[in-house]
């Protein structure tokens, strides 16, 4: 009986693993020298976090916009210093966050699943050609330069029927 027992366990056990694995994404920053504008507010380079997808799910992507408020003058852009200003203390990975990135039917389990990870404090819409107070908003050259990327990304399957069918942002502001 304790044989079985073991079994069992061992089985849940690595189970647990490969789904937890295959959850988890792996950070791109953007590349700069291809794309000068698609900067944090700090001027480091802004990225995004991707896990391929696979079998029926190779044509679908999920792509998701982190959300974070913005700022509009000197002061409330100085409170935000920290992940939402900067990529320097992005984890290399993480696993998928709630929602539909997490999605469980097999359709979605399977696709591409981009996370864009925010810190341009502009809701992704800023071009701004001068720094304000010391800030760069460039959310719109992050957003062109995900989606070019993206396009061309080792793991992903070529481009010529690669569809966005999914593309959400949130707020927590």
């Amino acid at each position: 009986m304790r044989s079985w027992v073991l079994f069992f366990g061992l089985i849940i056990s690595l189970e647990f693993i490969v789904h937890a694995s295959a959850s988890i994404m792996q950070l791109y920053l953007l590349d700069v020298g291809r794309f000068p504008e698609a900067r944090c507010n700090d001027g480091s380079p802004s990225g995004f976090y991707y896990l391929p997808g696979s079998g029926p799910g190779a044509n679908t992507w999920i792509v998701h916009q982190q959300g974070g408020g913005w700022c509009y003058d000197e002061k409330s852009c100085k409170e935000r210093v920290g992940a939402l200003t900067s990529s320097r203390s992005w984890p290399k990975t993480r696993t998928l966050p709630t929602g539909l990135l997490n999605a469980s039917l097999p359709s979605l389990a399977a696709a591409h699943k981009v996370y864009v990870a925010y810190c341009t404090s502009d809701a992704y819409i800023g071009n701004a050609s001068e720094n304000a107070f010391g800030f760069q908003f460039r959310g719109r050259a992050v957003v062109e330069a995900v989606f070019a990327t993206l396009m061309h990304i080792e793991d992903s399957p070529p481009n010529t029927n690669t569809n966005i069918n999914t593309f959400t942002a949130s707020s927590n502001h």
